[in-house]
C-alpha cells in the first residue's frame, strides 16, 4: 500500500535525518516585499533521540507553559481571591506514579488508561466543597486548567509518572491518593496490595515559580548519572512505547492564541 509505505518511510530515514540535522540550510523569501528574507537550518525533530532537538523542544514548552500559565491566572482571577466558595484556588504541582508492571510500556499504558478515570475523579472532589465551575455553573473538568507531561527515569527498570500542573482549590493528598489508586486497574491495585502498600506514590504541593522547569524537561532521561546512560534495552522499550504516545497534555484553552495576520500573495 503506497500511502503505508510512505508512512513507514519516515521511520526508515529516521537515523539518516538524525545524523544530518541541522547540516542543511534552507532560505525563505516572500515576493510581495512585506517579509525579510532569512535562512533556517533543517533539523530532524526528533527529540527522544537527537539532543540538540531535544533542548529546543524543552524551550519551546517551557515558552508555551509560561504564556499559557499567565492566562489560565488571568482567567481563573475571581476564582483565585481569598474568599472564595468551595475555597480560593491556588497553582498545584502533582506527580503521579504506578507500581512496576511487566515492563515500562505496559506502565505507560496504565498512565494513558488510568488518566481519564482520575480526572472524573478529581472533579468530583474539587466540587464536593461547593466549587462551581468559572461561569457559576456546576464544575466540569474543562473549568479546571492543567498541564500535563510524562517523565521516563530510572536505573535498569525505568520508571514512568506523570507530572501535572494544576489550579484549583485545596485537595487534601490523602484523597488525590485514593482518587488515583482507584483509577488504575485491577492488575496494578493487586500489586500495590501484593507489596503490602495501600496508595500509589503521590505527591502534591504549592507551585513554585520554576515550575516550567519541572514540567518541561528531558521526558526521558536516558542519562542515570553524568557518565552512565540508561540499559540500551529498557530505552529501547521506552522508545517503542512512546511512538504515537502524548507525552504533553493540556486543557482545552491553553492552546488558544490569537492568529497572527497572513500575507495571501502567490508566493506566500
Amino acid at each position: 500500500n503506497p500511502w503505508h509505505a510512505s508512512r513507514a518511510a519516515a521511520q526508515r530515514e529516521r537515523f539518516e535525518r538524525l545524523s544530518e540535522c541541522a547540516t542543511r540550510v534552507k532560505s525563505t523569501h516572500c515576493e510581495c516585499g512585506g517579509h525579510k528574507a532569512r535562512t533556517v537550518k533543517l533539523t530532524c525533530d526528533h527529540w527522544r533521540l537527537c539532543y540538540p532537538c531535544r533542548a529546543r523542544r524543552v524551550r519551546r514548552d517551557q515558552a508555551r507553559f509560561a504564556l499559557g500559565r499567565k492566562k489560565q491566572l488571568r482567567r481563573c482571577g475571581r476564582k483565585t481571591a481569598r474568599f472564595t466558595v468551595g475555597g480560593r484556588w491556588s497553582e498545584k504541582f502533582l506527580t503521579l506514579t504506578v507500581p512496576h508492571g511487566f515492563s515500562v510500556a505496559q506502565d505507560i499504558d496504565e498512565l494513558r488508561e488510568a488518566w481519564p478515570h482520575f480526572r472524573a475523579r478529581l472533579t468530583r472532589i474539587i466540587a464536593a466543597n461547593g466549587t462551581t465551575g468559572l461561569t457559576g455553573d456546576p464544575l466540569k473538568w474543562r473549568d479546571v486548567p492543567y498541564w500535563r507531561s510524562l517523565e521516563v527515569a530510572g536505573e535498569g527498570y525505568a520508571h514512568a509518572h506523570y507530572h501535572v500542573w494544576l489550579l484549583c482549590p485545596f485537595i487534601a493528598r490523602d484523597d488525590v491518593a485514593r482518587a488515583w489508586r482507584d483509577s488504575l486497574s485491577a492488575d496494578y491495585r493487586a500489586r500495590l496490595d501484593a507489596a503490602g502498600v495501600e496508595f500509589p506514590v503521590v505527591d502534591i504541593r504549592a507551585a513554585s515559580s520554576d515550575v516550567g522547569r519541572e514540567l518541561c524537561k528531558y521526558i526521558v532521561k536516558d542519562f542515570v548519572s553524568r557518565d552512565e546512560r540508561m540499559d540500551p534495552r529498557a530505552f529501547a522499550r521506552v522508545y517503542a512505547a512512546l511512538d504515537g504516545f502524548r507525552v504533553v497534555a493540556t486543557s482545552t484553552e491553553w492552546n488558544e492564541h490569537q492568529e497572527a495576520a497572513q500575507c495571501w500573495c502567490e508566493s506566500c
